[in-house]
């Protein structure tokens, strides 16, 4: 039996898969990982930590594998971003600094003002945030400067994990591109060094290889960690926004994927980058990108509105969704602003003091208006995100906790207007992993091909022709208030810092 590894290394959990180059899943193993905060705005982990936890992972995967089982790939996709250093002989230099961490951002706030954030997005294509790796060497230079003396090697997680594997140090397009890589060329750029004060230590930078290239093999050494076999070829991965693109099955131009948890994410794939402070460019793979805009916005509104409004905990969301289903399109006219982070929205604007409303609130609404009202906020919500980035969305993929729900399915299909695909896969990221391991191995010409051969059968919503036409009138109505809450929100947030409660 031929087998295929895919390894989604988290934040939280490492997940490993085990499936057949025909998408049928084999095994499956997780391990949690935790974060430390050794100070306010500091996010680490121990880098040994993390390989350790993985190559448990990937050993009780083995486990489960039939005798006759022949691996014939491994890839791993990693969170992103952060600072992952190794020394000459492949040791941490310290702790990894994750991409949550924010000791950096005045670095980042000055940057702002003298330019060198505009600078820098034009060469690669986003706006730098405080843990992204150029302002976390920039701190490590001022503060900690003889561990950027004993480093050799800068990874991201998944280089560094590629590295436990096969002693190899590499990363691919997707990790170099915010901020390291001009991402027109797909190469790295000498000029963000030089503006960000830090070009003494672009030697750090690794080997760019491509996704879905074989980097090395199993050493002798991880296989006693890990089980699999020497001499196993081990394929570069991507970052794990990236990968869970391919185990979505999206990966040609247009296709985009949200996915949908206490935030959320969304891309839309194209073939040509573009500059823009609110949105993330990732370069893929042959001339392929991803244009990735975080929202705020998640399922904290639909957990609010149970626990506060509805106010019974155990109310399940099929009840949610009956109530919702009672009342019209449209809400009667209420609306819900669901900015109802404490830290206010990202994405497709940036606002730290916006926060979520329910305006038009009438003496005929009940519990289930409010109900409809934050279930098409949320889904107008998305609506906004898509319509800030200029591609075409063909179709689009969704995941996550509320993709349950074929009520919610419908109504984002309805607001979008656009096929929405519901993935039959609980873990994509760890399946588009798997995928380009059969490109390496040489199971699949490409992604696409691969993404044929293991993607099965998905739930797809059609929009409805009549309610698609007063969802763009809702969302008209939507984005006005949104535009002109901004005058609001600064007026709130002011009189909330003079008031003492």
């Amino acid at each position: 039996m031929d087998i295929l590894v895919g390894i989604d290394a988290g934040t939280s959990v490492i997940k490993a898969i085990a499936i057949t180059p025909t998408g049928r899943e084999q095994a499956l193993a997780t391990r949690e990982l935790t974060t430390d905060h050794p100070r306010s705005q500091w996010a680490h982990q121990d880098m040994n930590t993390v390989w350790e936890q993985t190559a448990a992972c990937l050993a009780e995967l083995v486990e489960q594998l039939p005798p006759e089982a022949t691996v014939l790939g491994v890839s791993i996709a990693g969170q992103g971003d952060g600072c992952w250093l190794i020394d000459g002989d492949g040791e941490p230099v310290r702790s990894a600094i994750l991409w949550s961490d924010s000791r950096a951002n005045e670095y980042v706030e000055q940057w702002r003002t003298n330019g060198t954030l505009e600078e820098i997005a034009s060469i690669c294509g986003s706006e730098l945030f405080p843990g992204t790796v150029l302002p976390l060497l920039a701190w490590l230079s001022d503060e900690r400067p003889q561990q950027l003396e004993t480093a050799a090697t800068l990874l991201f997680c998944k280089d560094w994990l590629t590295y436990k594997l096969t002693g190899e140090r590499a990363t691919d397009l997707s990790d170099g591109s915010l901020p390291l890589l001009d991402i027109h060329s797909q190469s790295y750029s000498d000029a963000v060094w030089k503006a960000t004060g830090v070009s003494e230590h672009k030697h750090l930078r690794p080997e760019l290889q491509t996704a879905g290239s074989v980097v090395g093999s199993i050493t002798e050494s991880a296989t006693v960690e890990t089980g699999l076999p020497a001499g196993t070829p081990v394929v570069m991965g991507l970052f794990d926004v990236a990968a869970s693109a391919i185990g979505c099955g999206a990966v040609s131009e247009g296709d985009s994927v949200s996915s949908v948890g206490t935030s959320v994410v969304n891309q839309s794939l194209a073939s040509t980058p573009r500059v823009d402070s609110t949105t993330i460019q990732v370069a893929l793979w042959d001339g392929l990108y991803t244009e990735a805009i975080g929202s705020n916005v998640g399922t904290r509104s639909i957990e609010w509105v149970r626990d506060e409004i509805v106010n019974n905990c155990k109310t399940d969301y099929s009840d949610l969704e009956a109530a919702a289903r009672s009342v019209s399109a449209g809400a009667d006219g209420l609306v819900y602003l669901p900015y109802l982070s404490s830290t206010g929205e990202r994405g497709p604007f940036v606002d730290p003091n916006a926060r979520a409303q329910l305006l038009g609130l009438e003496p005929s609404h009940t519990t289930a208006h409010i109900v409809r009202a934050v279930y098409e906020g949320l889904a107008l919500a998305l609506r906004d995100c898509y319509e800030a980035v200029p591609n075409t969305v063909s179709q689009l993929y969704l995941t996550g906790g509320p993709t349950q729900s074929a009520f919610w399915n419908q109504l984002v299909a309805d607001c979008m207007g656009v096929e929405i695909v519901i993935p039959d896969s609980a873990e994509p990221t760890a399946l588009g992993a798997a995928v380009l391991a059969g490109v390496g191995a040489g199971c699949y010409s490409n992604a696409p091909a691969g993404v044929k051969q293991v993607r099965s059968n998905a739930d797809r919503y059609h929009p409805t022709a009549a309610r698609g036409e007063t969802y763009d009138r809702l969302h008209e109505q939507y984005v006005g208030i949104r535009a002109r809450m901004k005058e609001i929100w600064a007026l709130q947030a002011e009189t909330k810092s003079q008031i003492t409660f």
